[in-house]
């Protein structure tokens, strides 16, 4: 391990510890390191689109749409808006060409979904690529994370136009349920199916959680720091992406954020922390940790630049999509250059939630 690196783990390591009385509520990602509409939802919704621009690239105008939809939605878990979005999400797949399934499960005397698509050729190994679709009590959620699932959406294409040529098998998934107070239980959406995958004795390569895509700031000092001396390391501007995972997630890290900076299309950050740091596994991803999978998160920072977390101010007009687009482009390239692992690719399982 280089100096370098290792003084990263030292400041997350004492970030951490000194963010322990964080309130249950709040799950933070860590800071730093097809076209078409779906014609089978209603009317009322495929009328809600993007503001007009001029010269915009085609998918940074889908994946404003998508937010601009789930956002009017009110996605909490008792909200009926929950189910509306799992529709305008299974409408959506279809008219890419995929096969949605839905994995139904029970919490808190109702019943949801997780919505589920697999493509690429069945004899690989399989990464599994997924987002929460639900939001934190009524609110819009437009970064998160409707962000993450417009992001899902138009993935979804992408691969599904190279599908004859995919070196994985793809699982792509929208899960209920990842927001309080099911945050950290075994009746998140992602747990469900991760217990399921483990159950069937999936080979899986990788798991990658979008959680929170599209906010940022080209304004100096936008990204806020936990601790004084990461402004010495890493950008003060909130301008980039960043990865997430464990040291055992070191190799895929790396070669995605290589991917991701041979692209050029958006600066990219990384951040490589063990299990038991506290924060780390704040997002879906950490129910493939324990079941013992790769997982890795791909996130905005969440509070440390976006001020609107969990709040009604998170709202399609504060995102930037065409930085969004960069991700989305930056990923499906990623995953086209992903390089295989030894088979042996589960890790011992950490303590389930």
């Amino acid at each position: 391990m280089n100096v370098g690196l290792r003084y990263r783990l030292i400041l997350w390591t004492l970030f951490f510890v000194s963010t322990c009385t964080l309130p249950s509520f709040a799950h933070p990602p860590i800071f730093h390191t097809g076209d078409g509409e779906a014609d089978e939802y209603p009317m009322r919704l495929r009328q809600i689109g993007p503001r007009k621009r001029r010269s915009a690239d085609p998918l940074t105008v889908r994946l404003e749409k998508h937010v601009r939809v789930l956002a009017q939605m009110k996605r909490g878990w008792n909200d009926p808006g929950l189910e509306a979005a799992a529709q305008y999400i299974e409408a959506n797949f279809k008219t890419r060409g995929l096969v949605p399934r839905a994995q139904v499960f029970s919490a808190r005397n109702r019943t949801f979904r997780n919505i589920i698509v697999e493509l690429g050729p069945v004899d690989r190994s399989t990464i599994v690529i997924g987002a929460h679709y639900d939001s934190y009590g009524s609110l819009p959620g437009a970064d998160d994370n409707a962000s993450g699932v417009a992001a899902l959406i138009e993935l979804s294409a992408m691969l599904q136009s190279r599908k004859n040529s995919l070196k994985y098998r793809y699982v792509l998934a929208a899960w209920p349920l990842e927001e309080p107070p099911f945050f950290a239980t075994p009746q998140m959406g992602s747990y469900v199916h991760a217990a399921a995958l483990k159950k069937a004795k999936e080979n899986i390569r990788l798991m990658i959680s979008l959680e929170m895509l599209g906010y940022y700031s080209d304004t100096p000092k936008s990204q806020s720091f936990p601790i004084a001396a990461m402004a010495n390391l890493y950008p003060t501007t909130g301008n980039f992406i960043t990865l997430v995972g464990r040291p055992g997630e070191a190799q895929d890290i790396a070669q995605l954020k290589a991917s991701f900076r041979r692209a050029k299309l958006i600066p990219t950050e990384a951040v490589i922390a063990p299990p038991q740091v506290k924060g780390i596994d704040f997002s879906d991803h950490r129910n493939f940790w324990s079941h013992g999978y790769r997982a890795l998160m791909i996130t905005d920072t969440s509070f440390y630049r976006n001020h609107n977390y969990h709040e009604k101010s998170d709202t399609p007009d504060r995102l930037d999509y065409k930085r969004m687009s960069a991700v989305v482009k930056s990923l499906d390239m990623a995953l086209a250059e992903l390089k295989p692992r030894p088979k042996a690719s589960a890790q011992p399982a950490v303590r389930a939630p």
